[in-house]
C-alpha cells in the first residue's frame, strides 16, 4: 500500500511476489553448481504468465531502488504495453546487509493488471499434418543486447515458416570477447500445406541469421 494524493488516504493493490535463491542446478560430474539468477526468474514468469492467460510478455531494462543495476527489468504485456511488474536481482549491497550468500532473484507482479489483460478463452488449433524442420543458431552479441531484443528480431524476421523459438544457452566467459555474450536458440520451421525441403528451410534460416547480423551486430558462432 502507499499514500494517495495529498497523503490522506491509502491506496492498496494486490501483488504477487517471487523469490529465487540458492542452487539452480546441482553439482554434477561434468559441471559445477549454478546459482539462481535473473534469467531463472524470467523463465518462471514466462511459464506462470502463460498459464494465467497472458499471451506475450517483454522485458525492458529498468532501474529500481534496492535492485541490481543492469539486472533489473520492467515486465510488460506486449499487445497493449501494460506494465505487469518487475523482475531482477537484489542489489549486492542489500544482499550483504541481510547477510545472504549468493544472488537473490526477485519479481513483483501487479495482480489487478494481470486480471485486466489475461485472456480466459481457450483456442484450439488443428494438430500439424506435416513435420517440422529445426535449426540451431548460436550468436555473439554485445552484452547490452537483451534476450527480448533477439526474440523480437527473430519473431519479426523469421518469415511465414517460423513456428517456435527456444533459447537453450546463454554464456559469458572464456572464448567470448569481453563485453559480449553468447546466446543459442533452437528454431522450428513448418508449413501447414506441405513438407518443407531442406532448401526452403535453409533459405528461411539464412534470412533470419542475416537479420540478426544486420539489426543487432550479431556474429554467428561455428
Amino acid at each position: 500500500y502507499r499514500r494517495g494524493e495529498g497523503g490522506s488516504d491509502f491506496i492498496e493493490r494486490e501483488w504477487c511476489g517471487l523469490v529465487l535463491w540458492g542452487a539452480a542446478t546441482e553439482q554434477g560430474i561434468w559441471a559445477g553448481e549454478r546459482k539462481c539468477d535473473v534469467h531463472d526468474a524470467k523463465g518462471v514468469l514466462e511459464v506462470v504468465l502463460d498459464r494465467l492467460g497472458v499471451k506475450g510478455i517483454a522485458f525492458e531494462a529498468g532501474e529500481r531502488e534496492g535492485w541490481h543495476p543492469g539486472r533489473t527489468a520492467v515486465v510488460k504485456e506486449t499487445s497493449r504495453g501494460k506494465e505487469l511488474g518487475w523482475v531482477g536481482e537484489l542489489h549486492p549491497r542489500v544482499v550483504r546487509e541481510w547477510d545472504i550468500s549468493g544472488p537473490v532473484a526477485v519479481a513483483e507482479l501487479d495482480v489487478e493488471v494481470i486480471a485486466e489483460v489475461r485472456v480466459s478463452e481457450k483456442r484450439y488449433v488443428r494438430l500439424p499434418r506435416f513435420p517440422a524442420a529445426t535449426r540451431d543458431v548460436a550468436i555473439v552479441v554485445p552484452a547490452r543486447v537483451s534476450h527480448a531484443e533477439v526474440m523480437g528480431v527473430i519473431r519479426r524476421c523469421g518469415g511465414p515458416l517460423l513456428r517456435d523459438v527456444t533459447i537453450f544457452d546463454r554464456y559469458q566467459g572464456e572464448q567470448i570477447p569481453a563485453g559480449c555474450v553468447s546466446m543459442a536458440y533452437h528454431i522450428e520451421y513448418r508449413s501447414e500445406e506441405r513438407t518443407l525441403t531442406d532448401e526452403e528451410v535453409d533459405m528461411a534460416h539464412a534470412a533470419l541469421v542475416a537479420a540478426l547480423e544486420a539489426e543487432l551486430g550479431a556474429q554467428v558462432r561455428a
